[in-house]
């Protein structure tokens, strides 16, 4: 519908007060003027304030087709009071888009930062077995060992569980063994491995033998005993180079039932007197020149089986000290006793250097056939002298 006049609207040359056009004669886009210019009368406010009261009619005004009624008036206020008020945020703290930019990379860097401490954290944290129900039962004797093994059983494994570990350190600190036979006598005699593993940092010293013995019967003992074995002789200690030394102590403890002389005391004779050897750690000289001063005599006698049964077939208080080849009971040449003559023919050796061997019984030909030096031992004076096999001579 058309626009109303009514005649009220001043025309577009006419002034309103104070001589400026009133910028309602003339509706952007209508393109008409007002039919009449009527000069500002005293009336005109009130005439105006019921034109504006008249309602709304037209369908071509020029707001509506530009967009800027009253609804999209209020919308696009509403949005620009938004717009600024963002712009007196960034402004408030100096920002800008590049400020923003920054800021957004250095969040995104630093939770990056923080995932990748937490995946390191994680990854070298040692892992937790899993737990699966109540809680794994435990071995109260020994937790390496399975809590269904007896307590047999478990005492079984322990000492192999111990002699692994040492074993490992030893194999790791082998550098710190002057002497090579000793890391591997670890590995030979399975009984001598805590003394081998203690060796490096040994103070060297003695200790007494505190144990009583009866005439006529013989104590085993071993090289690389920790009252003695620390010591050091020959080269290297007794623990390796002790076995002629060992075998005297047995000797004179089985013949005597003396035993203050421990082989400690006899490795200081023996070094004293010049008594050692490179080889068998204790020269054949030191029998037969230094054994009588302890109360033990000395008979040499050419190693055969025969010759062995002969010195043993005499009791208890003779038996045979013999100088074993190399690689029979253990790679390296050394001496060792033969204390009996057994109900079955086979003999008993007490072997220092060996523990398996000194454990099962042997033909008296085959240790004939192993050893180079054979002697009788019995109790005397210092009676030394030599023998032969049954029908010789012996001499004083």
């Amino acid at each position: 519908m058309p626009y109303s006049d009514n005649g009220y609207r001043p025309s577009r040359n006419s002034s309103s007060r104070g001589g400026r056009p009133d910028v309602r004669s003339e509706r952007p886009g209508d393109g008409r003027r007002s039919s009449s210019s009527r000069p500002m009368q005293a009336g005109y406010g009130s005439d105006s304030r019921r034109q504006r009261n008249l309602p709304y009619k037209s369908r071509r005004n020029a707001r509506t087709m530009l967009g800027s009624d009253a609804g999209l008036n209020v919308r696009r206020s509403y949005g620009g009071r938004g717009a600024q008020r963002r712009g007196a945020f960034l402004s408030r703290y100096d920002l800008n888009g590049r400020s923003i930019a920054i800021l957004c990379v250095g969040l995104l860097g630093l939770l990056l930062v923080l995932f990748l401490v937490g995946s390191c954290v994680r990854g070298c944290s040692p892992s937790q077995p899993e737990q699966t129900g109540d809680q794994k039962a435990v071995n109260s004797y020994d937790s390496r060992v399975s809590s269904g093994a007896s307590e047999h059983l478990t005492n079984e494994f322990t000492p192999q569980l111990n002699r692994s570990e040492k074993l490992a350190w030893i194999a790791q600190n082998a550098d710190r063994y002057a002497d090579e036979r000793l890391p591997e006598l670890a590995l030979l005699e399975p009984e001598a491995t805590d003394f081998v593993a203690s060796v490096p940092d040994s103070d060297k010293k003695s200790a007494d033998y505190t144990d009583s013995n009866e005439v006529g019967t013989y104590p085993l003992v071993y090289n690389w005993d920790a009252r003695w074995g620390y010591v050091e002789y020959a080269g290297s200690n007794v623990g390796v180079n002790g076995s002629g030394l060992a075998a005297l102590f047995m000797a004179r403890a089985g013949l005597t039932g003396k035993t203050d002389l421990t082989p400690a005391s006899l490795a200081a004779d023996a070094t004293s007197g010049g008594y050692t050897d490179e080889t068998l750690g204790t020269a054949a000289s030191f029998f037969t020149g230094k054994a009588a001063d302890y109360g033990v005599a000395v008979k040499e006698y050419t190693p055969s089986g025969d010759n062995l049964k002969t010195i043993l077939s005499e009791g208890s208080t003779s038996i045979a000290l013999v100088q074993l080849k190399a690689n029979f009971t253990t790679p390296y040449a050394h001496w060792a006793l033969v204390v009996s003559l057994n109900s079955d023919g086979s003999v008993s050796l007490y072997d220092p250097a060996s523990a398996s061997a000194s454990m099962r019984p042997w033909a008296a030909g085959t240790i004939g056939a192993n050893c180079d030096g054979m002697y009788q031992l019995t109790r005397g004076e210092g009676a030394v002298g030599t023998g032969d096999s049954p029908g010789g001579t012996t001499t004083s």
